[in-house]
């Protein structure tokens, strides 16, 4: 057993101490572990301008914060894509995890069991599981359950009976692109739920449209007390970092302007207001659409052009939405859809947890309504 055992078991008494981490990176620096203890340090630095991505220290906390896979005790199942297994850590620990039902059904019992620190849990590919998820141990005792995916009313009817489920601080219910889920499904949450003692919040989560509204009065109704509340997928903005890629380059002109300019999809070299919005949008030249370093070379001797970091607004965005690709908290390409586990583009979506801002691309973004950096 590694000796780190009982200091690790004190942080998931007091999630929330950080000087209990500290202790712990301190032990694995005297242990000959400096990367791992530096990563810790790194992390808890972080924290607070965790949602700020334009603060001057956060891009390179992000870049300094990779964790290796051989901490994880679990690194034999991160290696094997296809379990679709994702760790996220938070303040030095992995704090949650994204996998399919069947991976959890799997590998629950070892996860949880390894990674003691986790806390909140984001499920897809649900479907046709609900019973055995049900009475899947690997779900008690989290802060947090997200069924990012869609099932059938019988499933949602097992799992809402769930006595592990049940012990959830916070249920997030995904609705659909346009409000998919319906009520016949979101009832026996609705209805179970009143139950569950330590629940404080559900989120009804919808990708596109606000057609998932009509839900919350409903489950309010059902429930027996004020705990539902839609949440759109969109934030306001989203993070675009000047090596973004992709045919995308943010930047800003010499006399000051803040562009995204396109070499696929929408050409174009679109200028963009202080909101993130696209303000108007200049045609660019056959010669300029070429290649991306005939683009760059253009914007350059043309306008004077700079990459740069930029917030651009997912409801005004000039890319092509066809582009699917993951990011992550600084608009950096993380995941583009061909190194994702073999599904369906719709299968894809379920792959995001996004409490640490992993953003789809021209689609969807964290589950608050808000940029998390993550």
């Amino acid at each position: 057993m590694s000796n780190d055992v009982a200091l690790i078991a004190k942080i998931v008494e007091r999630p929330d101490d950080d000087a209990a981490r500290q202790v712990l990176a301190d032990f694995y620096e005297e242990e000959g572990q400096a990367e791992r203890a530096a990563f810790i340090r790194h992390m808890l630095e972080l924290e607070p301008i965790w949602r700020q991505p334009e603060h001057p220290r956060s891009v390179e906390l992000h870049r300094l914060c990779r964790p290796q896979r051989a901490w994880s005790g679990i690194e034999a199942l991160l290696e094997d894509w296809t379990t679709g297994i994702r760790l996220q850590y938070r303040r030095g620990l992995v704090d949650s995890v994204t996998l399919p039902g069947q991976a959890l059904l799997q590998h629950g019992a070892l996860i949880r069991q390894r990674l003691p620190t986790i806390r909140r849990v984001a499920l897809t590919h649900v479907a046709g599981l609900g019973a055995q998820l049900s009475a899947c141990a690997a779900l008690a005792g989290l802060d947090e359950v997200m069924l990012a995916c869609w099932y059938p009313p019988e499933d949602a009817q097992a799992l809402a009976g769930s006595a592990h489920l049940a012990t959830a601080r916070r249920l997030v219910l995904w609705l659909g692109r346009r409000g998919d889920l319906d009520w016949e499904t979101l009832l026996p949450f609705a209805s179970a739920v009143s139950s569950w003692s330590n629940l404080r919040d559900v989120a009804l989560m919808q990708l596109e449209d606000t057609a998932g509204q009509r839900w919350v009065q409903p489950f309010y109704e059902a429930a027996g007390r004020p705990l539902a509340r839609w949440v759109s997928a969109f934030p306001e903005r989203i993070p675009v970092a000047a090596d973004f890629g992709f045919g995308v380059f943010p930047g800003r002109l010499r006399d000051g302007s803040d562009v995204i300019a396109v070499s696929r999809g929408e050409l174009g070299m679109h200028t963009l207001d202080a909101d993130g919005s696209v303000a108007h949008s200049t045609e660019l030249p056959t010669s300029a659409t070429v290649s991306d370093e005939a683009l760059l070379a253009y914007l350059r001797a043309e306008h004077g052009f700079s990459s740069a970091f930029q917030w651009v607004s997912a409801l005004g965005n000039p890319i092509d939405a066809e582009w699917d690709v993951a990011h992550d908290e600084l608009g950096r390409i993380e995941h583009p859809y061909e190194e994702w586990p073999g599904q369906t583009c719709d299968d894809q979506l379920r792959y995001v947890r996004s409490e640490q801002y992993n953003a789809l691309w021209g689609v969807y973004a964290d589950w608050t309504g808000r940029v998390h950096s993550t």
